[in-house]
C-alpha cells in the first residue's frame, strides 16, 4: 500500500494506481492518487503508470 499523506509529509514524488497484478498493468493503469510533489512535476490523477513514471526520471 501507498500512503500519500506519509508522501506528503516526506515530500515525495508518488502516484498510485489500483487493481494491477503486475508491472505491464502498472504501465497501463490510470493514476488514482498523486502526492503535492508529483502535481508540481506535472504528474496528475488520470494519467497513464507509464506516463507518470517517464515524468518522475
Amino acid at each position: 500500500y501507498l500512503s500519500m499523506e506519509t508522501a506528503n509529509r516526506l515530500g515525495d514524488i508518488a502516484a498510485k494506481v489500483k487493481g494491477v497484478k503486475n508491472f505491464d498493468e502498472l504501465l497501463k493503469a490510470k493514476v488514482v492518487e498523486v502526492s503535492e510533489k508529483a502535481k508540481e512535476n506535472d504528474i496528475k490523477e488520470g494519467i497513464t503508470g507509464k506516463e507518470a513514471l517517464e515524468k518522475m526520471f
